[in-house]
Order: structure tokens, then sequence, then C-alpha cells
């Protein structure tokens, strides 16, 4: 699986009350109408993603990131468990930004992360923080997933 080196930032607004590192993953399998990353659709864009660059990226940001969120690669549900177990046995936190509906996603994939992202951007509705949005921010509590849209919506986000 390809992924975007450049991309990978420290994050303090995708995942509320986490330090999010953000891995982009190529591949993704939408056409969102006002996408701001069309070029992450390829899948053979960006550079391979092997098990020591992941595995380097991983040590790099222990102590420093409390959760890694995945953009993407929902087309390969193996390899994302693969990086999920990858991801919490050293500790952190596990995210998907997917741009399917969570009832969409491939089967057992969301039980592997603690939040999901879900729902295809539509640029009349808006993102995470309008309150119009289809899109949804589930946080795994107890093995069930509890929506905390509406964190993103506060009046007093930034």
């Amino acid at each position: 699986m390809n992924w975007f080196p450049d991309r990978s930032t420290v994050c303090l607004a995708e995942v509320p009350g986490e330090i999010s590192l953000s891995v982009v993953l190529a591949g993704c399998g939408h056409v969102c109408e006002g996408c701001h990353s069309p070029e992450y659709r390829d899948r053979k864009g960006g550079e391979e993603l092997t098990y020591e660059t992941f595995r380097s990226l991983l040590l790099k940001y222990e102590g420093k990131a409390s959760c890694i969120c995945i953009f993407n690669g929902e087309h390969n549900p193996d390899y994302l468990k693969f990086l999920t177990v990858m991801i919490q046995n050293r500790g952190f936190k596990s995210a998907l930004y997917s741009g399917f509906d969570f009832e969409e996603l491939p089967e057992g994939l969301a039980d592997c992360f603690d939040f999901v992202k879900c729902g295809s951007y539509r640029e009349e509705l808006g993102g995470l923080s309008e309150k119009t949005t289809n899109q949804r921010m589930l946080k795994k509590v107890d093995d069930e997933f509890m929506d905390i849209t509406k964190e993103f919506q506060r009046s007093n986000y930034v």
C-alpha cells in the first residue's frame, strides 16, 4: 500500500482530545465534489508504506502523539487491520478517516479502530464542523460506537 509521507503531520483537530499523527494512504475510492485532495484517489500515488517505514514512524512519534489517524485505505482492509495492531502495540489510539458510511465499511474494519470518521464529503452539507453535515465522528466506548460529531460543532472550536 502506498502513502503520502509529505502529508504526515501532527494534528490537533482531527480527533477530539487527541494529539494525532495523520497518515494519508493512497487510494481514496470517492470522488467527492469539492474534494481538497483529489491526488489521494490514485492507489499508485505516493510511496510504498513498508512495515519498517511504518514502524520507524511510530517510534519517532512515541510520546509525542497519542493517536495515529489514518486517512483512506479501505480498499485493503487486511493491511489496515495489520497497521492497527502495530499502532495499538506501541500504545497509540487509532483513528480512521473514511469517506464510506459506517455501514459500508468492510466487515470488522471499524472494530479495529478507536475512532472512525465516516461519510463522504458533500460540499452543500459541509464537513464535521457544520451542523448540517452528513459526516459522523464515532468513538468506541466499551466495544460500542458513540457519535461524538457534536464535539466538532461547538461555537468555540478552532
